[in-house]
């Protein structure tokens, strides 16, 4: 794993004598090589993390939601260890995907039935009410197959999903249902395993994500670092600006196959990202189901919203990007947004430890199907062509 080592001279004189960069004590005509130099310290300063979050993502009549718990391991958004729990428990979803720096693991739940029984009208008011009832015939059903439970249980329903949880409140226990007014169906969930050569984790799901922008390698997992973006292409502070009552600066960014890119840097929270404008013209070819237009122009506006997780380290809090069509190309006449995405920590730590959250507790013959050779192999196997 890369780590960050290198931390300019001027940065190490302001970290010696506060335990946190005083950005008020810097000068207004600040250089771009300084603020570069801010942005890429601060990026090391968060070595992993992990929290609950939930992102919500409209594109036209297109929309998802998931709620999931995230966790990071590493300095650099190149390489870095990820992993996702997903909170779904639809027919076949996946549970986790685990991406340890070199291979991405997937775990998924396939729930099998375990049995069926027929159910009257009546029973089924039964099951909506505040304190639901087991019907007689799934009483039977659950002794027969030899599951105790007791009477005090409730039902659940299961986010994106047509399948609820019976959780026994004494137990603990839960068990995946389905019900119609005619039928009560019992399943029982399954683990299976993947592995893949790349990470294809959804970005957009890492709060690091919304501090990268533009095109990285085809096997990167993030976009490029600001730092890197600011180094790369003709970049230019234009001004100081005062923002939701905070001092930031606008740096534009001449980018390929973009109209126009202009960054709002915060000087108080960390040199980060909380506000990011870009123009564009749609490249997208008439016809099929896309909200864009070729040839109209569209503005993407980022805002990011932060918290002080630990002294001097500021990381996102929310996210929020939306796409607008512009009129006459004019970035002061916003026309319909045609689209929305949000991302909410709902918890958050960082620098902390993580390690375990990458340790496949797999017992070593089950099978993994390897994505790479079309076929099903020993988890042990796979671990050790891995090391």
């Amino acid at each position: 794993m890369k780590k960050v080592t290198f931390i300019p001279l001027l940065l190490v004189i302001l970290c010696v004598a506060t335990p946190r960069i005083s950005v008020a004590a810097l000068e207004l005509d600040l250089d771009l090589q300084t603020l570069i130099a801010g942005i890429k310290h601060f990026d090391a300063a968060v070595t992993s993390g992990k929290g609950e979050f939930v992102y919500n993502h409209h594109l036209g009549t297109y929309e998802e939601k998931r709620t999931y718990a995230f966790a990071f391991d590493g300095t650099t958004f190149e390489e870095a260890q990820v992993r996702v729990d997903y909170h779904s428990n639809s027919l076949g979803s996946f549970v986790a995907e685990i991406y340890d720096g070199e291979r991405l693991w997937e775990i998924y739940e396939q729930k099998e039935p375990f049995f069926g029984v027929d159910i009257s009208p009546t029973d089924h008011e039964r099951l909506n009410q505040a304190k639901p009832e087991l019907p007689h015939a799934v009483k039977q059903q659950f002794k027969a197959h030899g599951i105790n439970y007791s009477d005090d249980f409730c039902i659940e329903t299961v986010e994106e999903s047509s399948y609820l949880n019976m959780i026994d409140n004494v137990t603990g226990l839960s068990y995946y249902i389905y019900y119609t007014e005619e039928y009560f169906s019992v399943y029982t969930p399954r683990l299976e395993y993947g592995v893949r050569s790349q990470c294809v984790i959804h970005a957009h799901l890492d709060p690091r994500y919304w501090l990268t922008y533009g095109k990285a390698t085809p096997n990167s997992y993030l976009m490029v670092p600001l730092w890197k973006v600011l180094e790369s292409h003709e970049s230019k502070i234009l001004r100081t600006e005062i923002l939701n009552g905070e001092e930031a600066y606008v740096v534009s960014v001449k980018y390929p196959r973009t109209e126009s890119l202009k960054l709002w840097i915060s000087r108080e929270k960390g040199f980060r990202l909380i506000k990011l404008q870009k123009i564009s013209i749609s490249q997208e070819e008439p016809g099929g189901r896309s909200v864009f237009k070729k040839g109209r122009h569209y503005m993407t506006e980022r805002i990011l919203r932060y918290q002080e997780y630990l002294p001097g380290i500021w990381f996102p809090e929310k996210v929020e990007e939306s796409i607008y069509l512009l009129l006459a190309g004019d970035p002061q006449k916003k026309g319909d947004r045609v689209g929305k995405t949000t991302l909410q920590a709902t918890t958050c730590e960082l620098n902390t430890d993580v390690s375990a959250r990458f340790q496949l507790d797999v017992p070593e013959e089950t099978p993994v199907y390897d994505y790479g050779l079309a076929k099903e192999r020993p988890f042990l196997e796979l671990k050790q062509t891995s090391q």
